[in-house]
């Protein structure tokens, strides 16, 4: 993980995390990452990222470090967006 930003839409994260080099993590990858290493997390606050797995219908999947998933629609606005290598 090395890079974040907020407010984008799934379209635009990806777009983000492209251009540092990276890509969104799946979700299974931002649920390793929010569970175990919760309390270790380089963010003071509360999270959640978009991910690169579809919820199915022009949905995604959000994962928030407490290991909660929702779905979205890939237009809205998610709050965080962590990138991977």
């Amino acid at each position: 993980m090395g890079s974040s930003s907020s407010g984008l839409n799934q379209a635009a994260a990806a777009s983000y995390c492209q251009s540092k080099g990276m890509r969104l993590p799946t979700k299974d990858e931002a649920l390793g990452i929010a569970v175990p290493n919760r309390e270790d997390c380089a963010f003071p606050y509360s999270w959640g990222t978009w991910t690169s797995t579809s919820a199915g219908s022009g949905r995604a999947w959000d994962v928030g470090d407490d290991g909660g998933t929702f779905e979205y629609g890939v237009g809205g606005d998610g709050t965080f967006v962590l990138c991977v290598r």
